[in-house]
């Protein structure tokens, strides 16, 4: 079955100028004195928390580099770095706000995004392919063409099928999965329910229970009574 390549990047805040220095980015974090990079809370391998104060991961380690370089060419050795929890629905809108000046996880590079946003070298290609019934006529993308599609909200892989639908009038059902089923809910809900939380550090040590497993399992919006 054929597959669309795609490359992931690091995102930044602005291209910038051919002078570091005269970066709007780096110049706010000269002069704050604070980087603020996005991660991610379940992105496995790539960005995700593991029960820690901060993220780890293949991508983390990446962003890791960045700051060391951004510490060295500001000469700011004390620079501080604080991590902001974001998804694929709001990491592109945070970097051009400046709530974070760089975000590094899975973050495909398009020309779209180019727009809006600047992006490093690549750092990870990978391919989008599609998971089918065994036995079934789809054997390729054009054969998607009347029928349902799942994919994950906020992400190329979206915007890809949302294009091929109107560009190619393929009369697509394209159905975006819910926080449930992606696990970021469940990261959410360890962190909330089964870790300290703030002011004071409590833990609640409520672990989920059946009715919440199955519902991350099947989503609905059914009222209760």
């Amino acid at each position: 079955m054929r597959y669309v390549a795609l490359a992931g990047a690091c995102v930044f805040a602005g291209a910038g100028h051919a002078d570091e220095l005269e970066s709007p980015t780096l110049r706010k974090i000269r002069d704050t004195g604070t980087i603020v990079i996005g991660v991610r809370e379940a992105t496995v391998p790539f960005s995700y928390m593991a029960g820690g104060e901060h993220a780890t991961g293949y991508s983390y380690e990446i962003t890791q580099r960045i700051v060391d370089n951004v510490r060295e060419t500001l000469k700011l050795p004390e620079l501080r770095v604080r991590e902001l929890v974001v998804t694929p629905q709001n990491r592109i809108t945070l970097v051009q706000n400046g709530t974070i000046d760089l975000e590094c996880s899975t973050t495909t590079h398009t020309r779209e995004r180019e727009n809006d946003v600047a992006f490093s070298n690549s750092i990870f290609e990978y391919g989008v392919r599609m998971l089918v019934k065994r036995g079934s006529p789809v054997k390729d993308f054009g054969d998607l063409a009347g029928r349902t599609v799942v994919t994950t909200a906020g992400t190329s892989e979206e915007r890809l099928l949302r294009r091929w639908n109107m560009e190619r009038a393929m009369n697509m059902r394209i159905v975006v999965a819910k926080m449930e089923r992606s696990g970021e809910a469940l990261a959410l809900y360890r962190r909330w329910f089964e870790s300290p939380i703030p002011p004071a550090g409590v833990n609640l040590d409520y672990p989920m229970s059946e009715p919440m497993k199955a519902l991350f399992a099947h989503p609905n919006d059914h009222p209760l009574d």
